[in-house]
């Protein structure tokens, strides 16, 4: 027997279904405090991504990998000295994700962070790009993209934008520095996550990238 979550997404067909009920069966399974929340078509905020134009290091080994951990640990109990010194080497040998969180690291002890946001800033270009969803703090409203509802996306696109937005609620996620493990882990674990971000892909809207995202 279906789950009152699987008979939301029964028709492919988006054009003209309310997105108010597709909230609600969305936060009944996952995110119940936020099923009051607004949610409309319209077009959302214009978000900035970054995009590499050079070589980086892009895989860590073991150790590194341990290494890099441990300073997110450290960094959730507020020691960033501690895990700035495990970041360094790591920033050094061009990780791009031990590299940003470096930057945010030295940011928050006040520390010389200029001459890596600088050689960051070297290897990639900045974009403005408008997302499928965004999350307007002002209104208390999610916007999903009104082109979604004229190309007919599937509800499960739907259904994994609702879930994206509300997880980032959840977690308080609104930036890069607040992408902690258990949103990263949240969004893992999204519904239907891999099939709706290769249809957004293929209709040319940015999607979120679990690797890139520290």
């Amino acid at each position: 027997m279906p789950s009152p979550f699987d008979s939301a997404l029964d028709t492919s067909v988006t054009e003209g279904i309310p997105l108010a009920p597709l909230l609600t069966k969305v936060c009944s399974t996952h995110f119940i405090t936020y099923s009051r929340r607004g949610i409309r078509w319209g077009i959302p905020v214009a978000t900035t991504v970054t995009r590499l134009i050079s070589h980086t290091t892009q895989r860590m080994h073991v150790h590194e990998q341990a290494a890099f951990d441990k300073s997110l640990a450290l960094i959730h109990e507020e020691k960033y000295l501690e895990a700035a010194n495990l970041l360094r080497p790591l920033a050094d040998m061009g990780h791009i994700d031990a590299e940003q969180l470096l930057i945010l690291t030295l940011k928050r002890l006040q520390a010389d962070w200029e001459s890596y946001a600088q050689r960051r800033a070297s290897r990639t270009q900045t974009l403005q790009v408008v997302p499928a969803s965004s999350y307007e703090r002002e209104q208390d409203c999610i916007v999903i993209h009104q082109y979604l509802a004229y190309r007919r996306a599937p509800r499960y696109v739907l259904a994994y934008l609702i879930y994206h937005e509300c997880a980032r609620l959840h977690h308080e996620a609104f930036d890069s520095s607040a992408f902690t493990p258990a949103f990263l882990g949240a969004e893992a674990s999204a519904p239907y996550r891999n099939k709706a971000n290769h249809w957004l892909k293929r209709h040319g809207f940015p999607i979120f990238r679990l690797e890139s995202a520290l």
